[in-house]
């Protein structure tokens, strides 16, 4: 049987002039205990705001500049310092704009969220609040009705 996927999208702020080098990643109610099967990364050139606050999204000069982290329920890194860059996967600079690179997939992992952050190594270009918007594609065991992406099986 084709398995089937559901989507959420996730923000997570860096304040205006932030000094901090971590960012805690907000509880996701709709996620807990769902199986990841995809994480991406979006940037201001694919999506100039967030729709979930209308806050600006983080540039792509930026985003090189930030680390994810994340953790399962049973307290384990399973994702350590992973440049976010490596999961943008629309292309939108360039010769040959917007086309899609490969897609980072997972294999079901659980991600305990507010024990998950986003890591700077040094501070961004842009003095304003950003934010960092993650798309997680993910499966629902309990759900029968859900949305395919790419065929996958």
């Amino acid at each position: 049987m084709k398995k089937v996927y559901r989507h959420e999208l996730i923000e997570v702020l860096i304040p205006a002039n932030a000094t901090a080098t971590k960012f805690m990643i907000p509880d996701q109610p709709n996620l807990r205990n769902m199986k990841i099967m995809g994480v991406e990364a979006y940037t201001i050139d694919v999506t100039p705001a967030s729709p979930l606050s209308g806050t600006a999204v983080i540039s792509a000069t930026d985003l090189k500049k930030i680390y994810l982290t994340l953790q399962d329920n049973a307290g384990d890194q399973f994702i350590n310092l992973l440049p976010l860059g490596t999961l943008k996967s629309i292309q939108s600079e360039g010769e040959f704009p917007n086309i899609e690179r490969d897609f980072k997939s997972f294999t079901g992992q659980i991600v305990n969220y507010p024990k998950s952050f986003l890591t700077m190594s040094s501070a961004l270009a842009n003095g304003g609040a950003l934010v960092v918007l993650l798309s997680v594609t993910y499966l629902d065991p309990t759900k029968n009705s859900q949305t395919t992406f790419r065929g996958k099986k």
